[in-house]
């Protein structure tokens, strides 16, 4: 004969599904769209001119992605690193979970400000959303202590 005892939900109780991890959540997913954009969509422009003597230039012009410069694998690293940024957070509890919120939305923005001159626009958006989940559980901490007091 087990009892399981369910306390009742207080007005406060927004579950696992907070308004940071929501934030963590669609960092996340605008840097996989980032990431798709960096492998799939030409951001580059190739032009190769050859010229024989006496004969016409002859200019070739070609679009390419970053796989097409950096493989498969460079793009890979690319696109995990910030997605492990805004998912890893996610899954830490309590005390844990606000710092690495915190440190996390600090090295996007270190990494991002490092790429500003490449792809780093790409990841702008996630980069915003990350912070906003940074603020958020910064100042959600304090505002529950201080109801906690009162």
């Amino acid at each position: 004969m087990s009892s399981s005892v369910t306390r009742a939900a207080r007005p406060g109780d927004v579950g696992w599904w907070t308004p940071t991890r929501v934030a963590q959540l669609v960092a996340g997913a605008l840097f996989a769209a980032a990431g798709l954009l960096i492998a799939f969509v030409p951001l580059a422009t190739e032009v190769t001119e050859t010229a024989t003597p006496g004969g016409p230039v002859i200019e070739t012009v070609r679009s390419t992605t970053i796989v097409h410069d950096i493989g498969w694998d460079g793009v890979i690293v690319l696109v995990t690193i910030p997605l492990v940024l805004a998912l890893g957070p996610m899954f830490a509890s309590g005390r844990w979970h606000r710092r690495l919120t915190i440190l996390a939305a600090a090295v996007a923005g270190a990494l991002c400000f490092l790429a500003l001159a490449s792809v780093g626009m790409l990841f702008l958006p996630g980069l915003l959303a990350l912070v906003i989940g940074a603020i958020l559980v910064a100042t959600g901490d304090r505002r529950a202590a201080r109801g906690a007091q009162s």
